[in-house]
């Protein structure tokens, strides 16, 4: 290693991070992950982490691979978690959503929950999810000032929408009936006749765009019941004029052009009829769709207690209304099925001022109904609150079948914050994700398996928490987030967090640097986490892969010395980060130094693997060969 990545902690990181604590991952390169497993083990790696990020990697491990991973980690007394494969938990891909893809990404979930039971005897595996892989929003701390002006705050007002806590210069927004996303990017507008710019933040392009598609949607379907309008005098009067041929015809008294005539008239009136009909059928689909949103569309927590009340008198309303037009339907179809040709003057007029009469009561209810649909609905959604709700779906489906099948021994579902563009990338949304995961939980044990509501809450606690990257927060800088806006982040998402991802970056790109060598927080973090949480038991994954990739060297060392672990077990002096000034040579080889003499482990304690037989693992005395838990060992 060069001398530029060796560091001088003259004060450390408080000497209590021990390495049994501390893991590292696997290749995501490899199926072949039992392979890597031994090699990690040989480093002294005590947590190990499976990380076939890749679907089809994943897929490739083979089921008597984790067994044998499991009796690995018998053997070392070493401990295996699962990172899932990156597959969208909410159900989105590039051409945008579908609940088709998420119960995809669930049922291949399942298969990883399964997979991970067999790695540990007791249970309680963690496995890493991500919940959403769709760009969500592009942060910019600089619009706070423009949000705190007084025109933008007056604009909240009117749309009765709260200040976000965090401004987004772009998100991205799905039409929650269709799947299909957009981006909404903070825009400034001159105002008609005025010289100053107006401020239009993403909330209200999005609130406008709602209340445009739902105006948009009202006035179609009162254009096509104009056209139905304008279409009936014109088929009275095509229906008047035919009844006099039928007259005529009826006395034998037509002439030949009179024949012609009296046809043209009556494919006339069948066409315009058709016509009606038709329009009927696209009136009578537009308002079922338009019901459909603004059943499934208003998210009541949204509302205001006026209009929640609102809400409900619109939909006992809206009831009211379907069943008569259901009945208004039936009979009109009746007096529709009773015309026939050459029928008597009198019952046909009869006829036809009955069918006038319901097509009028029908448009008038059919206004009366898109009259009553006032509020307009969330058609569209912000792709970070859309997630949160979706992905919920799919991890309380999955915590319910574990528990179903594993009983108190199921995996721990531990949700991943991701890039900070990305939904569910910060605390307060893991969070509300984490807790509407519990509650649907809850709501399924109660309901199916017969559980007492606190017992199947304290199961949904245990069941569904947080993997918190230290790493992918800290991009919150590239957004121009501080320090202590961070570690404010690692402080509400403590009390969930039951697994962490420890990595170093300067705040720009995932670098994936061994902790040390970068800006991230990693001390003050990991003291707000187990001041504010419970981190007994709680594994830390040091991901710096780019690193090996780069350097070709491992990153646990570093870690351990950036980390300022105690180079023994039993803790106190020596620490890692004492050894580099203490001597030159380099202690993180395999040939342990002075500080690490061979004979200490051969002769005295028999803490390594030179001493153990070669079948089990250790070395030949005096051999050059290599265990099977060795790089390159068999």
């Amino acid at each position: 290693m060069t001398d530029s990545f060796i560091h001088e902690y003259k004060d450390g990181m408080k000497p209590k991070y021990r390495a049994g604590v501390l893991g590292a991952p696997l290749t995501t390169q490899s199926a072949n992950q039992i392979q890597d497993m031994g090699t990690r083990l040989n480093e002294g790696i005590k947590n190990i982490e499976i990380s076939a990020i890749s679907p089809e990697i994943a897929d490739g491990i083979p089921k008597e691979h984790f067994e044998e991973m499991r009796r690995l980690g018998k053997l070392t007394d070493s401990k295996v978690s699962v990172h899932a494969p990156i597959v969208d938990a909410s159900g989105f891909t590039q051409q945008g959503w579908s609940e088709q893809k998420r119960v995809e990404a669930e049922k291949q979930f399942e298969s990883v929950l399964n997979n991970a039971k067999l790695l540990d005897d007791s249970g309680n595996v963690p496995i890493v999810f991500h919940g959403a892989n769709m760009f969500g929003a592009d942060w910019d701390k600089t619009l706070e000032e423009t949000y705190k002006t007084k025109e933008v705050k007056k604009e909240f007002e009117r749309m009765g929408k709260k200040i976000p806590e965090r401004p987004a210069r772009v998100i991205t927004v799905v039409d929650q009936i269709h799947g299909q996303v957009m981006p909404l990017e903070f825009k400034e507008k001159y105002n008609l006749g005025e010289e100053t710019k107006d401020a239009w933040t993403v909330e209200r392009q999005l609130h406008s765009l709602n209340r445009n598609h739902w105006d948009q949607e009202k006035l179609k379907v009162f254009s096509q019941m104009k056209e139905i309008m304008q279409i009936e005098p014109m088929k009275n009067q095509v229906y008047n004029d035919l009844q006099k041929y039928e007259k005529l015809a009826r006395a034998n008294a037509l002439h030949e052009k009179e024949q012609i005539e009296m046809g043209k008239l009556a494919h006339s009136y069948n066409t315009m009829q058709s016509h009606i009909k038709t329009i009927n059928e696209h009136v009578n689909s537009s308002v079922q769709d338009m019901y459909n949103t603004y059943i499934q569309c208003i998210d009541e927590k949204k509302l205001s207690e006026h209009d929640k009340l609102r809400l409900k008198e619109d939909k006992a309303a809206l009831e009211i209304i379907s069943s008569n037009l259901k009945e208004i339907d039936k009979n009109r179809e009746k007096v529709e099925s009773k015309f026939r040709p050459n029928m008597p003057k009198e019952e046909s007029d009869k006829l036809s001022a009955e069918w006038n009469k319901f097509m009028a009561d029908r448009s008038a209810l059919v206004s009366q109904a898109i009259s009553t649909m006032n509020i307009a609905p969330e058609l569209f959604k912000p792709v970070n609150e859309f997630a949160i709700d979706k992905a919920s779906n799919t991890f309380s489906n999955l915590a319910f079948k574990a528990f179903k099948k594993h009983g108190e021994k199921a995996p721990i579902i531990a949700i991943e914050n991701s890039y900070p563009n990305m939904p569910i990338s910060n605390a307060k949304d893991l969070k509300a994700t984490i807790e509407e995961s519990r509650k649907k939980l809850v709501n399924k044990l109660v309901k199916e398996e017969n559980l007492d509501r606190k017992e199947a809450e304290k199961i949904a606690s245990k069941a569904i928490g947080a993997t918190w990257d230290v790493g992918h927060i800290n991009l919150l800088r590239k957004a121009g987030y501080s320090e202590k806006e961070i570690l404010d982040e690692a402080k509400r998402i403590a009390p969930f967090v039951k697994h962490v991802h420890l990595t170093d970056n300067f705040g720009y790109n995932d670098t994936h640097l061994p902790p040390g060598m970068g800006n991230v927080p990693i001390q003050k973090t990991l003291e707000m986490l187990e001041k504010h949480g419970d981190m007994e038991g709680v594994r830390q994954i040091i991901e710096a892969g780019n690193f090996v990739q780069n350097f070709k060297e491992s990153p646990y060392p570093y870690a351990l010395e950036a980390l300022g672990s105690p180079i023994y077990s039993i803790g106190g002096a020596p620490y890692w980060a004492e050894t580099r000034k203490a001597q030159a040579q380099d202690y993180y080889s395999v040939g342990f130094g002075e500080i690490l003499p061979e004979y200490h482990f051969k002769q005295f304690y028999g803490g390594g693997w030179a001493a153990v037989p070669r079948e089990l693992g250790g070395e030949k005395a005096g051999s050059p060969e290599k265990g099977r838990f060795a790089a390159g060992g068999e």
